[in-house]
This record gives structure tokens, C-alpha cells and sequence, in this order.
């Protein structure tokens, strides 16, 4: 677009001024022309053999035709001449003359505004025209004629110059015009590239904190204004290192201090036979356990620094694993179908495993019916589908918004054990693997979670 705009600015400029140039050089030509006639006219009284000394003795290189009294007295230079004499005789008025006046001396005087002008004496006519040769070209030419019989024609050896001058200087304008422009496109692409160099680095650095990259630093180019915000960004980055860091380094020695009596507190209850409520205490013990266990987690996935350990899994056989970490009776209650043409996908096999097995949890404790659960593995050519659908009481509309926040329990399964952490954990580590866990909404009975994960070949092990 700006290449377009700037050959056409290119071009209207150009060619305005070789116009300007070529007929304005003409023009000039003429006016000299003009004068030096009426000079030597006026010097020599209207004598046109005068006129024609004249021209010889200042070597002007101009062709010259002197006719007197209807006889052709000299052809200077003969060779230019080459059509019969009788031809060149005839009147000015004759179709086939090879003389045409296109300004005389009038139209120059009206053009001047000077209507005093006169000729000088002697002279009738003046005029400017051109002369068309046997082979076609045009020549520029004056036409003098006396009061005595005389009529001198002095023609230029070269052609009219608008064509061949135009079209010449045109084209080597437009060659250099196209040229500037390149070098000037070059010239702003190249300043504008360096100039946002930094921002293109930047950009880099922030993809790269996005897949967990914590440690590279953003190359300082220059000392100017993009430079100091390099700087600062580098340091914000490794402050949320350090943060991050003091922040995990707590929750971890948190939930040592807090397992290692509850590891304590089981080991007792399982070493006391008669103890009097023995399950309900094993129950307890590790219900702590697994809220301390899901808030590390829940912690770990928050951070949108954390990379995944990919490898190459039997989507269909790890689905299978997932359903063998239930009891046999809720095994028997699930339905597992297998339709996709798909079968190995790269994913983190523990956290995947830990992102479906919190779904199709939820759909045992909270929508095991007669009908069951059902488990459909599909695909669509991007993404392997695990569909998981229980037909018990459903999800309300007031509590979908809300389903995959943390900590969220619905009103109805506030009474059931629980931390309302499973779907949020099983969405965070779906969206890390660049998929998405969904409810679908368009069923009337029980609840349908649909979960998408991208297939990737062998050159696509990383989804970073």
C-alpha cells in the first residue's frame, strides 16, 4: 500500500516535471531562435542571403532551405533535402508542402500581450512550425519570409524532442523514482525492525514465563527508554521467582507439620484393636489428609509457571487405570465406551490421571444411579473427548456458573464428604495441557462433563 501511494506520488511528480522540462527547453529554443533572426534581420535589413551568411559564419549546425522568387537558390546541407524541387516551391497552403506552422508571429505577440510589436522591416512573416521528412520524422522549424521574394526555412537536424525526450527521461525517471522508494521502504522497514526489537523480546520472554520458564533474562539492546523497561521487567521477573518460591516453600512445611501427626494419629488408631470408633476416626484422619494433599496441589496448579512432564500414553488404557482406582462395586456401575480412531496421545499421564479420576468421582458420589455412569472416549481429529455422564439429581442453573471454582459446594451435596477442590484441580490441569473441561448444559437429566485434549504426533511431544 505504501509502495503503491509512493510510486504514484513518484510518477505525477516525475512526469509533471519532464514535461515542464521538455517543452519548456523547446520553448526557450524558439525564443532564441526568434531573436537571433530579428537581429541579424534588423542588422542586415531584411536580406535574407544575410541572414543566411549569418547562420554559416556562427557554425549554428541548423539545415536551411532559400527559396527567391519561386526557385529554389540553395539546400544546405543538399542531402537533407531529398524531395523534388517543385515541391518545395509550392505554396505554403499545399496538402502536401512538408512545411506546417503551428506560431507565427502574431499568436507569439497576443501571447506576449505586447500587441506593439512589429515585425522588423523587410519581413512579412515569421513563424515556428515543423518539418516532416520522407522517412516520417518531424523536424522543428522557422519560417522567414521577406518583402523581396525570399523565403528561408531553418530546420534542426534532430526530431521534435517531446516524444523520444519524454518517453527516455520518463522512463529514467520512473527507474530512479521506483528506486528511491525501495531504498526508502528498505530503510524504514530495517529502522522500524531494530527499533522494536526489544518489544519482539519481550514479547518472548513473556511466552516463555507463560510455559515456566523462570530464569531467562530479556537482552538489554541499547540504553534508551525500551531498554530501561527491559530492565525493569527482568527484575520484576525474578522477584515473582522469589515469591513464588517463598510461597511453595511454606506451603510445604506446612503440610509437613501437619501430615506428620496425622501419619502419627493413623499409625495409633491402626495399632489400637479395641478402639471404639476406629473407622470413623481412620475416615477423619485421612479426609485431613487429602485436604492438605489437594491444597498443595491446588497451589502448585495455580501457578501458570509449572511445566508438564509429557509422554506417550494409551489414552484408552489409561482411562482403564483411572476406572481400576475404584471399588469394585462402583467399577461395575461405569460403562466405559471406546469410539475414537485415536489411540496414543502425549499428555502428563499423573496429572491427567488425577484431572479424570476428580470427574468421574463426582459422578459416582454424586450421580450413581440405576442407570449408572457412562465414560465415552471419542475424537474429532484435533482433540480426544472423554465424555462423563451420571443421571442423578443434575446440576442447578444457579450453580453451573460456579461448578469448576474452588471450594464451591452446591447446597445439595454440602452433607457429603468433600473440599469442592476436584474440578477445580481437574480444569487447571486440563487447561495446562492447552485443553478444555466443559459442562454441557443441554441435557435434562443428571450432569455431562466433556473433556478435550489435543492430539499431538511424535514431532509435537512438547506442547510448550
Amino acid at each position: 500500500m505504501v509502495f503503491a501511494a509512493s510510486l504514484i506520488v513518484v510518477i505525477v511528480i516525475n512526469t509533471n516535471y519532464i514535461i515542464d522540462q521538455s517543452y519548456t527547453s523547446q520553448d526557450l529554443r524558439y525564443d532564441l531562435n526568434y531573436s537571433i533572426y530579428s537581429a541579424s534581420l534588423i542588422t542586415e535589413n531584411g536580406d535574407a542571403e544575410g541572414l543566411l551568411n549569418f547562420l554559416k559564419k556562427n557554425s549554428f549546425g541548423l539545415n536551411f532551405l532559400f527559396i527567391k522568387n519561386g526557385v529554389v537558390v540553395e539546400k544546405n546541407p543538399p542531402s537533407f533535402f531529398k524531395d523534388s524541387k517543385s515541391l518545395y516551391v509550392n505554396p505554403l497552403s499545399a496538402e502536401n508542402h512538408p512545411y506546417y506552422s503551428f506560431s507565427d508571429f502574431n499568436s507569439l505577440s497576443n501571447l506576449l500581450g505586447d500587441e506593439e510589436l512589429a515585425l522588423p522591416r523587410g519581413v512579412l512573416e515569421i513563424s515556428s512550425g515543423g518539418w516532416i521528412k520522407k522517412d516520417g520524422s518531424e523536424h522543428p522549424t522557422d519560417f522567414i519570409e521577406t518583402s523581396n521574394g525570399s523565403r528561408v526555412y531553418i530546420i534542426s537536424s534532430s526530431p521534435f524532442e517531446e516524444d523520444g525526450f519524454f518517453v527516455n527521461s520518463l522512463g529514467g525517471g520512473l527507474i530512479v523514482g521506483v528506486v528511491a522508494i525501495i531504498i526508502f521502504i528498505l530503510a524504514i522497514y530495517y529502522y522500524i525492525r531494530v527499533r522494536l526489537r526489544p518489544i519482539k523480546l519481550m514479547k518472548n520472554r513473556i511466552l516463555s514465563l507463560q510455559k515456566g520458564d523462570l530464569d531467562s533474562k530479556i537482552q538489554i539492546l541499547g540504553n534508551d527508554e525500551l531498554a530501561e523497561v527491559s530492565v525493569t521487567f527482568n527484575k520484576l521477573i525474578s522477584e515473582i521467582k522469589k515469591l513464588i518460591e517463598q510461597k511453595h516453600r511454606v506451603l510445604l512445611d506446612v503440610s509437613h507439620e501437619l501430615k506428620t501427626p496425622l501419619t502419627r494419629m493413623l499409625l495409633m488408631v491402626e495399632m489400637s484393636p479395641g478402639m471404639k470408633n476406629k473407622e470413623s476416626f481412620r475416615q477423619e484422619i485421612n479426609f485431613l489428609n487429602d485436604l492438605v494433599s489437594n491444597l498443595l496441589l491446588s497451589d502448585k496448579l495455580q501457578i501458570p509457571y509449572d511445566s508438564l512432564d509429557l509422554e506417550k500414553v494409551d489414552f484408552l488404557k489409561l482411562i482403564k487405570e483411572v476406572i481400576s482406582y475404584f471399588t469394585i462395586e462402583e467399577q461395575e456401575s461405569i460403562c466405559l465406551k471406546n469410539e475414537a480412531s485415536t489411540k496414543n496421545m502425549f499428555v502428563d499421564k499423573i496429572k491427567t490421571i488425577v484431572a479424570i479420576k476428580n470427574v468421574l468421582q463426582n459422578a459416582v458420589k454424586y450421580g450413581k444411579t440405576q442407570k449408572g455412569i457412562d465414560v465415552v472416549v471419542s475424537d474429532d481429529g484435533i482433540n480426544i473427548l472423554t465424555t462423563i455422564r451420571d443421571y442423578g439429581a443434575g446440576i442447578t442453573n444457579k450453580d453451573t456458573s460456579k461448578i469448576f471454582d474452588a471450594f464451591f459446594r452446591s447446597k445439595k451435596t454440602a452433607k457429603a464428604s468433600g473440599l469442592g477442590l476436584g474440578l477445580a484441580i481437574s480444569k487447571k490441569i486440563i487447561e495446562s495441557h492447552c485443553g478444555t473441561l466443559k459442562l454441557n448444559t443441554n441435557i435434562d437429566v443428571g450432569a455431562e462433563f466433556i473433556i478435550a485434549l489435543p492430539i499431538k504426533n511424535d514431532a509435537q511431544k512438547k506442547f510448550k
